[in-house]
């Protein structure tokens, strides 16, 4: 559907002229072909932790799949219990980790022994979200909380957010990206 609409300005001196008529036409959205992948991609909150009793705290994953509708199919490298057994438990949340890690490649290497060429954030997008991206699949990405209580400068933190969901838009634009 194309729209036609023009802008007028209004302030206490009065009203601007119309500016010309300008035109914006919503997208078909896509028809996809598979159930779509949803990369949970974060630190601890993404991963889910129990509190002191071993209730599982299972952070915002539960609460997100009950609003993804049509159903997605979680992936990731790690699995763990969810609060509902007919919630998905793939994700790839990583407990302690922040932005800086995330586009570590040493991190990687160190921590789970990948060769040290990608960081974990390219493994999880590379591993797990196809390309092309028949399924429409999306991300979400769940960090800086970490960089917050820790040290790191929060303004390059939040560049370190702008580089994932840019590398992420280089590999695949399609993929729908959610911070």
């Amino acid at each position: 559907t194309t729209y036609y609409y023009r802008v007028r300005a209004t302030n206490s001196a009065g009203d601007s002229a119309n500016t010309a008529v300008a035109s914006a036409t919503t997208q078909v959205a896509p028809s996809c072909a598979a159930t779509p992948r949803l990369l949970a991609f974060g630190d601890s909150i993404t991963l889910g932790v129990a509190d002191a009793g071993g209730f599982p705290f299972i952070g915002w994953r539960n609460p997100l799949q009950l609003l993804m509708t049509p159903a997605h199919d979680w992936v990731g490298r790690f699995s763990d219990p969810a609060g509902d057994a007919t919630f998905d438990i793939q994700h790839f949340g990583v407990s302690g980790m922040d932005t800086f890690q995330a586009l570590d490649p040493a991190i990687a290497q160190t921590w789970y022994g990948y060769d040290g060429t990608r960081s974990l954030w390219r493994i999880a997008y590379e591993d797990y979200l196809p390309k092309p991206n028949p399924a429409c699949s999306k991300a979400t990405i769940h960090l800086g909380t970490n960089d917050a209580i820790g040290t790191r400068v929060l303004a390059d933190s939040a560049n370190n957010i702008l580089t994932m969901v840019n590398q992420l838009d280089a590999y695949d634009p399609t993929v729908q990206v959610y911070v």
